[in-house]
């Protein structure tokens, strides 16, 4: 039988099917086999690739648009431009950024198997991470709803964690319907102890179901503009963590679960 993928964990599971006996004594034994080890070998070596080209992409992108981004900004410093042609300035500082940007998500790939984990309170940090992001994306007070249990520690790198929960917030706040508690976070001991799970959720349409294996593929997007690199960074990330991001299916609208390591809180030894 041809390979599955599960939709849930993105899991790519193949089963095989073996006769033993004949007759009436025969049966059937059933193989449920995890190609997952395949999988992320294949990763692996598709990463290394990405990461040897984008280093040269950054070089040879960078520089340029560093002059473009200067050139712009002396033109509306020396105010040579006609007040008309301030638009065609706009324009071009935006799209500038967005290439930049583009670049810098691309760049993260790199730092995959470089992590650097520490013991990390999640929900402090959560907190304060949430409140920088309303202030540079724009979310009002009261847009994102932090429900947390006390005092849970994580074990992970911290500038992934900040990539990852910034790109899932984002993503929330644009497809949501921008009402308080819009998105809605929540944070909780895992079942089994040795685990934290935190939920993102927003209210928005929730992703098509034919579009829900796509969604952590790189460049697949539906928003214009989008990259489609903020989830599949954030995957990829997660996982270099030794830690687990999944689309939930339940709704109404998106539903990301992290699950991570739990760290033992010095305290309690």
């Amino acid at each position: 039988m041809p390979p599955f993928k599960v939709e849930a964990t993105q899991r790519l599971l193949r089963v095989r099917l073996v006769r033993i006996g004949s007759g009436l004594n025969g049966g059937t034994l059933i193989y449920l086999e995890d190609l997952g080890r395949a999988q992320s070998e294949a990763q692996q070596i598709k990463l290394a690739a990405m990461g040897r080209l984008t280093a040269s992409i950054a070089h040879e992108v960078r520089n340029p648009l560093s002059a473009i981004n200067q050139a712009a900004q002396l033109l509306e410093e020396d105010r040579v431009v006609a007040p008309e042609g301030q638009r065609l300035l706009s324009m071009i500082r935006n799209n500038a950024k967005r290439i930049d940007r583009i670049v810098g998500e691309v760049l993260q790939l790199n730092r995959r198997d470089r992590q650097q984990p520490e013991v990390i309170s999640y929900n402090e940090f959560m907190h304060s991470l949430v409140d920088e992001i309303a202030q540079a994306e724009g979310v009002p007070p009261g847009g994102v709803l932090i429900q947390d249990a006390k005092d849970l520690l994580v074990i992970f790198d911290r500038g992934h964690l900040n990539q990852i929960v910034w790109n899932l917030v984002r993503n929330a706040w644009q497809h949501c319907q921008k009402k308080d508690a819009s998105i809605r976070i929540v944070i909780r001991p895992g079942y089994m102890g040795d685990a934290v799970i935190c939920e993102i959720a927003d209210d928005g349409p929730g992703i098509p179901a034919e579009l829900r294996g796509q969604i952590f593929e790189p460049f697949f997007t539906t928003r214009p503009g989008g990259t489609g690199l903020g989830l599949y960074i954030a995957r990829e990330l997660t996982d270099a963590n030794g830690a687990a991001l999944e689309l939930l299916p339940k709704g109404p609208g998106a539903n990301f679960r992290m699950t991570l390591k739990r760290a033992v809180d010095p305290a309690l030894k």
